[in-house]
């Protein structure tokens, strides 16, 4: 079973890095190039967001998918299937 986080900025982040060092598999979809968001817009030295997005991009148990979007959802609570950017799928 995956978790799958929609947006890449620091909630996104920290949701995933919490996550996947608990031993989840996470799916972390960002509708932009760059993870983020409006914090990465800012300097490095007041957000210091840098070694996160590292972190993620490294991390064993996060897939990350970037410049995607959420384009169909099915299913039910706990058991639903994600299409994203039509060319993933995930359950």
């Amino acid at each position: 079973m995956g978790i799958a986080i929609i947006g890449g900025g620091v909630a996104g982040i920290t949701a995933a890095l919490d996550l996947a060092d608990s031993g989840y598999k996470v799916y972390l979809i960002e509708k932009n190039a760059k993870l983020g968001g409006k914090v990465a817009e800012l300097s490095e030295c007041e957000t210091g967001i840098a070694p996160r997005i590292v972190k993620i991009e490294n991390h064993p148990n996060i897939e990350l998918m970037l410049s995607s979007e959420v384009e169909g959802l099915s299913g039910s609570a706990g058991n639903f299937t994600l299409t994203v950017s039509g060319k993933h799928s995930l359950q």
